[in-house]
């Protein structure tokens, strides 16, 4: 089982679930991140529920009871958690994080190694956050799409724009989806069966995305959604869902993570691709790329007038 499996479990679940066991849902939504540290009666006495209702609850996900689903939280914990910290343990809140790393650095240059250790470590644990077929199943929805529409919205935008640099220089059609909501909705509403929504979840986006996703199963295009969110509701939404965190809490903002993977399922594709495609895809980039492209145009004498046949 992967780590990111008990998120998709509740994602699942929801629609099955009572008033009493929405309110564990609730809970888990808002402490998922120390949950692991807590028992039964925990959940219990937090919810004001009975040791029956989490027992049930549970069951509902797949597990044999609360015991295993701790289990599950504690796999993932151990995952995500970095080791050792780079920073002294505080409780921060993500807009105060940074700011308190920084106050606590002797000078730029510790302040820059300790950056890239957080790093470092967040890389690491991702290592272990993704399973073999699930990269697969990924890999082969990017070389299938005829179009890729990255979708991003504030943080995520950067995000789109990078995916679309790095794949658009492998002659794959891309299509940089942001901006505000209307246009959005307005810049996919042409997507056709055959085609892949990249969706980069990075600022609760769900209201927005939730649209995009619904008109994508309507016109037969595939889903594929990166999030920072563990308890996203586009999880089981989409076609494949990744949990790509975009950084350790002493840096909410870091997305060292989230473009290494996308660096990583490039790769991924160019080896589906084969060396000749690869070969030729990159040589045509080269020459686009090129200093000298549109020299030959640029050397040429502008015309004396600007009829309809210069147009």
């Amino acid at each position: 089982m992967n780590t990111f499996e008990w998120a998709q479990r509740l994602q699942k679940a929801r629609y099955q679930l009572t008033k009493r066991e929405w309110d564990i849902v609730a809970y888990i939504e808002a402490n998922f991140d120390v949950l692991h540290q807590y028992s039964m009666q925990d959940i219990v006495d937090a919810t004001n529920t009975s040791r029956s209702t989490v027992h049930r609850f549970c069951e509902k996900l797949g597990y044999d009871g609360y015991k295993e689903f701790r289990d599950a939280m504690i796999a993932y914990h151990d995952t995500i958690a970095a080791a050792p910290a780079p920073f002294p343990t505080r409780d921060l809140t993500p807009k105060t994080a940074s700011d308190a790393a920084l106050s606590d650095a002797a000078s730029a240059f510790d302040i820059f190694q300790k950056g890239l250790i957080v790093d470092m470590n967040a890389l690491h644990n991702a290592v272990a956050m993704y399973s073999e077929a699930q990269i697969a199943r990924i890999t082969a929805m990017i070389s299938n799409a005829k179009t890729i529409y990255c979708v991003g919205y504030e943080t995520g935008a950067f995000m789109a724009q990078f995916i679309g640099e790095r794949f658009s220089r492998l002659r794959k059609r891309m299509q940089i989806v942001t901006g505000e909501s209307r246009r959005i909705k307005d810049l996919v509403f042409s997507m056709q069966s055959g085609d892949l929504i990249w969706l980069l979840e990075y600022t609760k986006a769900f209201d927005l995305y939730q649209g995009v996703v619904a008109l994508a199963k309507q016109r037969g295009a595939a889903t594929f959604l990166m999030t920072t969110y563990p308890t996203s509701p586009l999880i089981v939404r989409v076609d494949e869902a990744l949990l790509v965190h975009r950084g350790l809490p002493n840096f909410k903002n870091s997305l060292a993570v989230p473009m290494t993977i996308v660096n990583s399922l490039q790769l991924a594709y160019e080896f589906e691709m084969g060396a000749d495609k690869r070969t030729a895809a990159l040589q045509e980039w080269d020459e686009f790329a090129s200093p000298d492209y549109g020299k030959e145009m640029l050397d040429e004498p502008p015309p004396t007038s600007y009829g309809k046949e210069n147009f």
